[in-house]
Formats: structure tokens, C-alpha cells, sequence
């Protein structure tokens, strides 16, 4: 299976760079960009998310957030909290723009990849049926973190 191209953005550029160099671990290929002068990024290959560090992230940023949905509606828009007691809610509240889907904390890969189909469908393709796990039981989940689509047609992360 290649590996998912996640662009990354948000206003800690020391906290980005954590969260980068923990998904380069589970080795998915991140690009930082800053969307003002990296817009040319967006075309540069084909992205399967853009994920948002969400704390911090400057209201000028956020106002940028409809536009880029608007010229890349194929791409998941995901955003990224690790504030404790915050709900997808009060991100929502706080945002002014629902987003594809929240996570809080740094997502997994399969979990990005199950979450959304015609994603699933094009690494799936790669590589054929997937072999199943042994069953290790449901996977725990803290109170509150129910991330929320923003589309009909989009479904929401499954953390």
C-alpha cells in the first residue's frame, strides 16, 4: 500500500513539527504548509487530507478554511485538538465552519483511511482485500470525542 499524502497546517509551527515528525513515524508523507505561501502546494500531487492544528490557529488562517473547501471539495478537511474537555461542539462554535471531521489527539492512518470511502477505495486498490485482524476487542473511546461531518456525503472520523 503507498502511503497517504497528508498536507499539515496551523499556527505553532513548533507544534506542527511534532505532529509531523509522529505521523512520519507511522510512515505517512506530510508536507507543512502555510496556506498563504504555499498554495501552490495544493496542486502540487494529489492529497488525500488536510489536516489543521486547530489550537492556536489565527483567525486570519481560519477565514481561509470556506475558500479552500470551495477549490478543493474533494478533500477531507480535518481538524486536529489536543485541548483537554473540548468537544467537536465548541470547536464547531469556535471555528464558525464545520470541517469534515475532528480528531483529538494525532490521528492513525486507518483511521483516517476507514473513515472516508473513496479514500479507502483507492488504497484498497493498491493492494487487494485486506487480511483480517485478530480480534482484540472494541477500541476505547474518551467521552465527547464523536467528531461530526460536515457533508452528507462525508462521514466522520471513527476515533
Amino acid at each position: 500500500m503507498g502511503s497517504l499524502n497528508i498536507l499539515l497546517c496551523g499556527g505553532d509551527p513548533l507544534a506542527l513539527q511534532k505532529i509531523a515528525h509522529q505521523m512520519r513515524k507511522e510512515s505517512l508523507n506530510v508536507k507543512i504548509i502555510d496556506p498563504l505561501r504555499d498554495a501552490s502546494a495544493f496542486e502540487e500531487k494529489i492529497w488525500d487530507f488536510l489536516l489543521i492544528d486547530l489550537d492556536g490557529l489565527s483567525s486570519f488562517m481560519r477565514s481561509l478554511l470556506p475558500a479552500i473547501n470551495e477549490d478543493f471539495p474533494k478533500l477531507p478537511i480535518i481538524g486536529i485538538s489536543h485541548r483537554y474537555g473540548v468537544t467537536a461542539e465548541k470547536l464547531i462554535a469556535e471555528m464558525g465552519f464545520e470541517l469534515d471531521g475532528y480528531v483529538f489527539g494525532i490521528p492513525h492512518p486507518e483511521d483516517l483511511i476507514v473513515s472516508f470511502p473513496h479514500i479507502a477505495a483507492r488504497y484498497l486498490a493498491d493492494t487487494g482485500s485486506l487480511p483480517p485482524k485478530a480480534d482484540t476487542g472494541p477500541l476505547p473511546r474518551t467521552p465527547d470525542t464523536r467528531p461530526l461531518p460536515r457533508k452528507p456525503d462525508t462521514r466522520p472520523l471513527a476515533i
